[in-house]
């Protein structure tokens, strides 16, 4: 993205002001090509305010929001709920994509370009190259009434810092000292620059309520208490639907709908039968089969985020025989990525090629995939003294994502070839997200949808998993990632970024196969349309509001 003459006289300083804003500017061309409904070109990163000086407080909110003509939506998701306390672990994107109707961060991203927006932060800025201060938004009530203060952030800070077990450490790590400066004030110190402070802050730094330690974690967890638009209407229960109504009280303004409920229903066929029925108002991961059906019908219509999730096949690097490169690389030309997308996805997806995906800061259009090649496959299991190939078990899921296990299946025909015998290990997504951060896998499938920043993704497959923590080879990529988890010129950072994508796509890190669209089914009358980034996180709003720019 080409920059005012003035950013281009950046200096060390203003650049740790600007890094986040024009860092997700940079990508924003590249987003909305991911994205399949138009959207405004890019625009000049804004600039920050002079040292000292907060950035500009949010407009005030619309008066109203816009109203759908439904007073309920019921949301189908394909991923089981297993948690709304933002303080207590969860599986899955739909734990963050449901708890955040009743909970909201200091910071958000907003509108096509993914502009840094203010949320229960009114401003920000920079004391010194360390110190990030923010002004909290006044008047702000918890669900229970109580007024929102610098207590309660101080109060996350150390629910996040005190459970390791939510994995946030990634995003605290830096961190040297929270204070709280007056009740809506804070300061945040870290040991040294860090760009992706405040990215990463936008996708898990829920805030959550001193109260919480008075009502106890187990009741608060049947019945938590936000800041957000919606509030739980009724204790939950795991495997219940999660029941929300709109927050009156909202400091932008309540949302439409009035009611919205959030439901697990594992079969495909199940979401679009309701979804048809008018039982279900927006639907996830909708079957290819049933997309015409639905494109045509009276009331339903079907949206989708073109390449908007990377399907991730991960190998074990610390088993054999993927602890050889050669291997590693032989799978990855054992599989025709382009006749995996184009039959079984019907064209709804693209091959993977690097780590990320198009619209990705740090992707690389330049990087050549690996392509279909079985003579040359079987001569690197040769040269690896495998000339007889090999068997390993791949934990995949079923009827999570698109075509999930289809695919597993056509790959596994096509490792065959080969001499690869995959034994396909149907398995639950929690489980295999816990087996995947143990170790306890040879090859797993996950996924990660497209995000503004790729630190917490980057974190997430080189240090969160056993599967490459503890081995040595993968040193040289948490290096690369850390550099560019610190470097503060936005240009040096998707470089970094850049050449970590290279080194790991030719170091075969993973089984390279496809990135997929994201579809959905509406009811029409909703009027909802996806967020262009699925889970910046956790921004995936199935409501209407116009402090929300789609």
């Amino acid at each position: 993205m080409s920059q005012p003459r003035e950013a281009q006289r950046l200096t060390r300083r203003t650049l740790l002001r600007t890094s986040l804003l024009v860092g997700a500017g940079a990508v924003a061309s590249g987003l909305l090509a991911a994205c399949q409904q138009p959207a405004p070109g890019p625009t000049a990163a804004p600039a920050k305010p002079a040292e000292g000086k907060p950035a500009p407080t949010a407009q005030p909110a619309a008066p109203a929001a816009a109203k759908s003509q439904l007073d309920e939506w019921v949301v189908a998701v394909s991923e089981d709920i297993t948690a709304i306390d933002p303080g207590v672990p969860g599986a899955g994107a739909i734990y963050y994509n449901v708890e955040y109707h009743a909970f909201e961060p200091l910071v958000g991203y907003e509108g096509p370009n993914f502009q840094l927006v203010p949320r229960l932060a009114e401003s920000w800025s920079y004391v010194n190259d360390t110190t990030l201060e923010f002004k909290l938004r006044k008047n702000v009530k918890f669900h229970n009434g109580d007024d929102f203060t610098a207590d309660d952030v101080l109060y996350t800070y150390q629910v996040h810092k005190e459970t390791p077990a939510l994995a946030t450490g990634y995003v605290f790590e830096p961190v040297e000292k929270l204070e709280k400066v007056d009740p809506y004030t804070i300061r945040i110190a870290t040991k040294g620059p860090v760009a992706s402070l405040m990215p990463n802050m936008t996708q898990v730094f829920f805030v959550l309520p001193k109260a919480r330690a008075t009502i106890g974690v187990e009741a608060f967890g049947r019945h938590p208490i936000g800041t957000g638009m919606y509030k739980v209407a009724q204790d939950w229960a795991r495997d219940q639907p999660v029941r929300y109504v709109a927050n009156e009280a909202y400091w932008g303004g309540p949302p439409s709908p009035q009611r919205l409920q959030f439901k697990y229903l594992r079969e495909p066929s199940t979401r679009v039968a309701e979804l048809q029925n008018g039982t279900v108002h927006v639907a996830d991961n909708i079957p290819l089969p049933q997309v015409e059906l639905l494109k045509r019908g009276a009331n339903t219509d079907v949206v989708s985020m073109k390449g908007a999730r990377i399907i991730m096949h991960s190998f074990n690097l610390a088993r054999e025989p993927f602890t050889n490169l050669k291997v590693r690389q032989a799978v990855n030309y054992a599989i025709d990525r382009d006749a995996i997308v184009k039959t079984v996805l019907q064209g709804y997806g693209q091959p993977h090629v690097g780590l990320f995906a198009p619209g990705w800061m740090g992707y690389d259009a330049k990087l050549e995939p690996y392509t279909f090649n079985l003579q040359k496959a079987k001569q690197l299991l040769a040269e690896a003294g495998l000339p007889n190939g090999f068997e390993f078990e791949w934990q995949i899921t079923s009827g999570v994502f698109q075509k999930d296990r289809e695919i597993a299946e056509a790959v596994a025909a096509q490792l065959k070839q080969a001499g690869i015998t995959a034994r396909l290990q149907v398995t639950e997504r929690a489980t295999l997200l816990d087996n995947f951060y143990a170790g306890k896998y040879d090859v797993a499938s996950t996924q990660w949808s497209t995000t503004a920043d790729p630190d917490r993704y980057l974190q997430w497959l080189f240090i969160r998993t056993k599967g490459t923590s503890e081995v040595k080879e993968a040193d040289r990529y948490r290096q690369i990632m850390e550099d560019g988890r610190r470097v503060l010129d936005p240009d040096k950072r998707v470089q970094k970024y850049q050449e970590l994508s290279k080194l790991a796509y030719e170091q075969a890190v993973l089984m390279f196969v496809h990135v997929q669209d994201e579809l959905y089914g509406i009811d029409k009358r909703t009027g909802w349309t996806p967020y262009p980034i699925r889970a910046l996180g956790v921004h995936h709003w199935y409501a209407n509001h116009p402090s929300i720019k789609r």
